[in-house]
């Protein structure tokens, strides 16, 4: 049984290795005995799960969204986008930059202001 700790340090991960050709034992569902058991998928070796161990699998997505990837950068040819002079971007200095008002999260609440540098070969994004 090896156990691996998470960086977070709140979820202990055990794998089960079967004692006679050491590849990881799968859950697996006896429904005679309606019970959880671990079973080799290589030599068949099959054992029940420890009543302590609640938990077979465990599934954690976490979504890092940059909210910038969204915005497409070839707006900066859209005659309808409002423009401003008042904001220099960040990477190139130039001082032209086409802005918007939204909010692409749904959780949300206040609306920001995203910003396009007008240099074809910089295409910056950034908000404020």
């Amino acid at each position: 049984m090896t156990s691996i700790n998470s960086m977070e340090g709140c979820i202990n991960v055990v794998l089960t290795f079967c004692p006679e050709c050491n590849n990881i034992l799968y859950p697996r569902q006896n429904k005679q005995l309606k019970r959880l058991t671990y079973i080799c998928r290589t030599c068949l070796f099959e054992r029940e799960a420890n009543v302590n161990q609640n938990c077979v699998y465990l599934n954690n997505i976490k979504h890092d969204i940059n909210e910038l990837a969204h915005i497409n950068a070839d707006m900066i040819a859209d005659p309808t986008l409002a423009r401003t002079s008042q904001h220099p971007c960040p990477k190139c200095k130039r001082k032209e930059a086409v802005f918007m008002q939204g909010s692409l999260r749904q959780s949300d609440d206040d609306m920001k202001l995203y910003y396009i540098c007008t240099d074809i070969e910089c295409k910056f994004k950034w908000t404020e």
